[in-house]
């Protein structure tokens, strides 16, 4: 829960509405873990702009996640 929380504060305030976000348990879809090849749990998968990143943890660390999905900060 404290992931889910994290970024989508993270996306409300950096990203205003030019985002999609999708939460998928992976414990009751399991087949999204291997359709996304997920392999740790709390991941955030990143598809376009490409290139395709996906970022583990909680996403406590704002600055990390942000550059880490290549955000740019005005």
């Amino acid at each position: 829960m404290e992931a889910i929380e994290n970024i989508k504060r993270l996306c409300d305030e950096y990203l205003k509405g030019a985002f999609e976000l999708e939460i998928v348990d992976l414990y009751k879809n399991p087949d999204a873990a291997s359709l996304q090849q997920i392999v740790f749990s709390p991941s955030l998968v990143k598809q376009l702009p490409l290139p395709r990143k996906i970022i583990i943890g909680t996403f406590a660390d704002t600055q990390k996640v942000i550059k880490g999905l290549g955000i740019t900060i005005k």
